[in-house]
């Protein structure tokens, strides 16, 4: 942590999401990379010294063959630490944030890396502000700066010298406002700092602590096992050098040296396809969570619906029509651009106030002139509790007050009867019960009764392929629980149609929710499907509950309030398009569509990565088992070493290298999102995968060993090697479609090729003369 309060890897997000066009440069490396670059490290002593040894004692094609060997195991690990790298360094540049500007007097968005000095740019609660620059327009703004220093009180902004100052990172916590850039990019003062921290910190998984475990034991279990065998053979009157060969030839086996560079690359890709899926993974340790999703909270609009907000049903009251169309546009900080090359309009801003600007401009008026006509004197921004927003707006030297917001909110400030606020409830209950969202409008002066002008149902249909998407969630044993602050009608409508909720299940609100005890809560929890007019400490409460029942929580979020509910899930996920800065930074997936289906391929696709690092996992340890046993189980039966130094070292050259790639791009099976999520407490090494390789490994090592044996009796000792040599290869290449057995024979054609290629290079070691004669076979 610097004494600004920023740390490196905020540093880093923020440098790449508003291109500051220098990152830093990573010096450090993971703990588990740094303990196999160890092994490797006294594995290429040890088998420099064979070499060596074996021009000694007069064969030198032993030594050449060995050094050859290793010259391209180390290319090839250059090549996957390289790839890996590459793929690592493509994601975290995948994270780039927009920006509202005006420009020649037109609102327009762009990327925050092409501001430049001058721009104009609209700053909303939850934005994070992309440059330096002062406040030229201020309502009620107020701004986090605790990424420069440290104070995490929010710091009120005017249009007052001294109070006008904006920093590039900070972050929108109230209000709204505009502001002129001044400075961009490396010449802020936040980029000036960010570009003097140049240790990055990474990331540790549960993965990678499982196999950071892995290689401390493998190395050390490596080591004792080596000499034992050293000591045993010399014991057994086996002359030295035969002995170093043996010790040294199981030491190589023991040691999948390309697992690390393997899995990494697996992972990257893995996350790489799911950006191609619209799904943009911030942090490394959610592809491992997502797989063992149980219980997803998600929001309703824009996510569960297509959040193409249209008015479909207006209700005045007692009121020209126009009294409402100027409530509507007046109270409402959104705006419309025409769409280039397309016709119609996009929406700048929220989606539901939008929706009343298209509205407006289908009555054939100019709302923009409507606008224009007045001042705008003050304004309180919609929030959750409230649940409304009101302006003040000053026309021809008169001030009036707007609000527009949820019904339950607006009618006890109106000047209406009891009898007409029974009589809207039902107008508006009938609404939602449509799917509709209702607004109510009125105006009026400060400190009195409103004038109540009506209720707008706006409709935001079902995303089409939102029903089968939640029961193709259902089937892969993930509950889906709506958690909206709409209302419970509206909800419920919704929820119906896309098939979330079923008979027995329970809608709750926020007030009911208030009123459980967590006991309470949780007795209920199983039935309950929605949760309606959701407060952000209410959302947060609901991911507790869940996580303590044992669930591993999903959570959607957008807004500024929710970033608490999305860092205490297992996995939280923002939203692309709709979400605020705020929830993206505190979420761990970034829908980049809004699509709640995308999240679903989203937990498929962490389901899949995880299957393949596990398959991948098992493939390489048991195949160097099965090495491990074979000269042991030969050192036992007091039998020749059964492969030589080189040998092993081919075998493994060829198997962590493109089978094992290969088997790490498997698609998914029909079977994946058919079974239960894997359990929370689970780990890549568990039992059953250690039991796994060890018998796969046994039976390999048993299978080449007895081949071993039956060709030394029948054959001689060159002939057995070479069948043992050959037996290992084939056993692996077999072994790697056992791992598939969900998957049809040919479903994987690199993996295909890749055995085919290892099998062909067989072939020719055992037929080409020269090559026999560098194997010793």
């Amino acid at each position: 942590m610097s004494s600004s309060g920023l740390t490196t890897i905020q540093a880093q997000q923020l440098i790449i999401q508003y291109g500051l066009n220098k990152l830093p440069e990573k010096k450090g490396s993971t703990v588990i990379q740094l303990i196999f670059s160890q092994i490797k490290n006294y594995l290429f002593l040890l088998l420099l010294i064979a070499s060596i040894i074996s021009f000694v004692v007069g064969d030198p094609l032993d030594g050449v063959l060995i050094l050859g060997i290793l010259l391209l195991n180390t290319i090839l690990g250059f090549w996957q630490e390289y790839k890996a790298s590459k793929e690592l360094e493509a994601l975290r540049k995948l994270e780039v944030l927009n920006s509202r500007v005006i420009r020649d007097g037109q609102e327009i968005e762009i990327s925050s890396f092409k501001l430049v000095p001058g721009d104009l740019v609209i700053l909303e609660s939850g934005d994070k502000i992309p440059a330096d620059g002062k406040v030229l327009e201020s309502v009620s703004l107020a701004v986090n700066e605790s990424s420069l220093t440290g104070e995490s009180l929010p710091v009120m902004k005017t249009e007052k010298e001294g109070e006008n100052d904006l920093y590039f990172g900070t972050i929108v916590s109230s209000g709204r406002g505009k502001f002129q850039v001044t400075y961009t990019g490396v010449n802020t003062k936040f980029g000036k700092i960010a570009l003097t921290l140049a240790d990055v910190e990474e990331e540790v998984t549960p993965l990678e602590k499982s196999l950071n475990s892995l290689g401390k034991k493998i190395g050390l279990g490596a080591l004792v096992v080596s000499i034992a065998l050293f000591v045993f053979g010399v014991l057994q009157g086996n002359s030295l050098i035969d002995e170093f060969f043996n010790s040294t030839a199981l030491l190589v086996a023991a040691v999948p040296e390309g697992l690390p560079a393997v899995v990494t690359i697996v992972l990257a890709l893995g996350v790489h396809k799911m950006y191609k899926r619209k799904a943009l993974v911030r942090k490394m340790v959610a592809v491992e969570s997502l797989g063992a999703a149980t219980v997803i909270c998600s929001d309703k609009t824009g996510t569960l619906t297509q959040n193409q907000m249209v008015v479909k049903e207006v209700k005045t009251h007692q009121v020209n029509e126009k009294e409402l169309i100027k409530c509507a546009v007046l109270c409402n900080s959104s705006s419309l651009v025409v769409k280039e090359n397309h016709g119609g309009f996009d929406i700048l801003g929220d989606t539901t106030e939008g929706a009343l600007l298209l509205w407006v401009k289908e009555k054939g008026v100019d709302y923009e002139l409507l606008r224009s006509k007045g001042e705008l004197v003050d304004e309180n921004p919609f929030n959750l509790k409230s649940r409304m927003m009101s302006v003040v707006w000053r026309d021809m030297g008169k001030d009036v007050t707007y609000v527009k917001g949820a019904p339950e909110s607006i009618l006890p400030k109106t000047d209406l009867s009891e009898e007409q606020i029974e009589k809207v409830e039902q107008d508006y209950k009938r609404m939602a019960s449509k799917g509709l969202r209702v607004l109510a409008f009125a105006s009026g002066k400060e400190g009195s009764p409103l004038n109540f002008l009506g209720i707008i149902g706006i409709a935001d249909t079902p995303r089409i392929e939102a029903k089968v998407v939640i029961e193709r969630a259902r089937q892969a044993g993930i509950k889906v629980i709506m958690v909206t602050g709409d209302n419970e009608l509206t909800a419920k409508a919704i929820a119906e149609e896309i098939g979330l909720i079923r008979e027995g299940e329970e809608v709750i609100t926020g007030a009911q929710l208030d009123e459980l005890t967590d006991e309470e809560f949780v007795m209920r929890l199983s039935k309950i499907r929605i949760f309606a007019r959701i407060q952000p400490e209410q959302k947060l409460r609901i991911v507790r509950v869940y996580q303590s029942s044992g669930e591993v929580v999903a959570v959607t979020g957008d807004g500024v309030n929710d970033s608490l509910a999305l860092k205490q899930a297992h996995v939280g996920v923002a939203m692309g398009q709709t979400g605020t800065d705020v929830a993206k930074e505190a979420s761990d997936i970034v829908l980049l569509d809004d699509n709640f289906s995308t999240l679903i391929s989203a937990i498929e696709q962490g389901r899949l990565i995880y299957s393949n690092i596990l398959k991948v996992v098992k493939f390489l340890l048991a195949g160097n088992l099965s090495e491990i046993l074979l000269i042991i189980g030969a050192s036992i039966l007091s039998l020749p070493t059964p492969l030589f130094p080189a040998q092993i070292l081919w075998i493994n050259f060829v198997t962590d290298g493109f089978p094992a790639l290969a088997l790490g791009t498997d698609n998914a099976s029909a079977n994946l999102m058919k079974t239960p999520p894997r359990k929370k407490w689970s780990v890549l090494l568990s039992n059953s995968t250690l039991l796994y390789i060890f018998i796969g490994g046994l039976v390999m090592a048993a299978i080449s060993l007895i081949g071993f044996y039956i060709s030394l009796q029948l054959f001689g000792v060159q002939t057995a090697r070479s069948s043992a040599f050959t037996l290992v290869v084939i056993s692996q290449m077999f072994f790697v479609f056992i791992l598939r057995k969900h998957h049809s024979l040919l479903s994987n054609k690199k993996l295909v090729l890749s055995v085919g290629f290892v099998l062909l290079m067989q072939a020719l070691i055992l037929t080409f003369e020269p090559l026999k004669t560098l194997f010793k076979v």
